[in-house]
């Protein structure tokens, strides 16, 4: 993805709810939550489905990313170089993950047509 440089802007989001009290969605958290989750996928370097199922980290990766940059694409901002950052640590699983899931498969064919190491 192409990385421009965007002025500093941080933002708060406050989404009301009926019956429930609101949430606030501060963009520093939501920066924080993407290096906290990279960092413990790097530590953890999940080798198996279940590896990356288990903490959740992925997902959490995904959803702190995802919304951080729907807020910059609504306000009609460029995507930051540290954006640009986690989309590589993104790509970087993502390969990984379709890897495992392709392993998996293979390996729930019948014994006849499996591979063996």
């Amino acid at each position: 993805m192409k990385k421009e440089q965007t002025e500093n802007t941080d933002f708060k989001l406050k989404i009301k709810m009926v019956g429930k009290e609101s949430l606030t969605i501060d963009e520093s958290d939501l920066v924080r939550g993407c290096w906290d989750s990279i960092s413990q996928l790097e530590t953890r370097n999940p080798q198996t489905l279940e590896e990356f199922g288990e903490y959740d980290l992925f997902d959490d990766l995904l959803q702190n990313y995802f919304t951080w940059k729907l807020v910059f694409t609504e306000s009609g901002l460029d995507i930051t170089n540290e954006m640009a950052d986690i989309e590589e640590f993104i790509t970087k699983y993502l390969k990984k993950f379709y890897l495992l899931m392709q392993m998996d498969e293979l390996n729930r064919l019948p014994p006849a047509f499996q591979i063996i190491d």
